[in-house]
């Protein structure tokens, strides 16, 4: 007799575990999201890889220009590639860049 009374406790809590575990329609979710936006053209050639030029080499005394895209306050920054190849990148630290 105890062990049915036991299995129908372990039964009945495990059918409640399974209803509590529902997920909860959310009010956002029924919320229309935005359409996505349009990507600007700036960050569109930002990220293109089709205007990279692979014919220039960097070495020493050459600049490059860095910006980090989610930081929009910031203005980008001219690094200058030192005498042993190598950028100082703002976050980062040295970054081998000659080549």
């Amino acid at each position: 007799m105890k062990v049915a009374v036991f299995i129908i406790i372990i039964f009945a809590l495990s059918n409640f575990s399974l209803v509590a575990q529902e997920p909860s329609p959310s009010p956002t979710a029924a919320k229309a999201l935005p359409p996505d936006l349009p990507v600007t053209s700036t960050v569109m050639r930002t990220n293109s890889m089709s205007v990279l030029d692979d014919k220039k080499r960097l070495g020493s005394n050459d600049y490059v220009s860095f910006r980090v895209v989610e930081d929009r306050d910031a203005e980008s920054q001219h690094l200058r590639v030192n005498d042993n190849g190598e950028l100082e990148v703002p976050y980062i630290g040295l970054v081998p860049a000659k080549g």
